[in-house]
């Protein structure tokens, strides 16, 4: 047993080193800097800014990684969504990513604002409903990190954690975003007009 909580000890000291920005490195998730130039950018139709690219260290809980990339500001947001789980009315697949990256999260950030709950008004509020009242909004599943600048964040804002579903299939998603997000969103919005 001892073995196992050293393991544990150690396999948390390497991701809190591997995962936290010292003091003068770049900060962002994924091998991808807040603020970095990038070229050969595959575009998605579905937001201004928003770009699907291969991250530089992947995750093995996410599956598909985007960046809002504004050419003057760099990357200003960086987001990850884990493969879809196709039958999972549950939330089973999703939560135990949630609950894991969530953990990972905690231990580099510190607590963050938890939103999990269901509206008074929700009739999905069977366990098998779980992944369609997200889709229908009446269910939030999801935990926020309002970073504090510090010597070792100056740079992220804020990190966003939470279940996403269509109907009965469900993901995971994180996303990270810059200090510099909202002037980032402006200059876009100002250039597609």
């Amino acid at each position: 047993m001892e073995e196992r909580i050293t393991l544990v000890k150690l396999k948390t000291a390497f991701l809190i080193w591997f995962l936290l920005p010292g003091p003068g490195l770049s900060e962002g998730a994924f091998g991808i800097d807040f603020g970095s130039q990038l070229s050969a950018l595959l575009p998605l139709a579905e937001v201004d800014g928003l770009y699907e690219l291969e991250p530089k260290t992947p995750s093995k809980s996410f599956e598909r990684y985007a960046v809002i990339y504004e050419p003057s500001l760099g990357v200003c947001k960086i987001t990850a969504n884990t493969l879809e789980y196709s039958d999972d009315r549950f939330g089973k697949n999703a939560l135990k990513v949630y609950n894991l990256v969530k953990d990972e999260l905690t231990q580099i950030y510190g607590l963050g604002s938890q939103y999990e709950f269901m509206s008074d008004d929700a009739d999905l509020d069977d366990d098998d409903e779980f992944a369609l009242a997200i889709y229908k909004k009446a269910r939030m599943h999801s935990t926020h990190w309002t970073i504090e600048q510090s010597d070792t964040f100056n740079v992220t804002a804020n990190v966003s954690l939470g279940v996403r579903a269509i109907k009965n299939m469900t993901w995971v998603n994180v996303s990270y975003e810059a200090n510099f997000f909202s002037q980032c969103m402006d200059k876009i919005s100002s250039q597609s007009n």
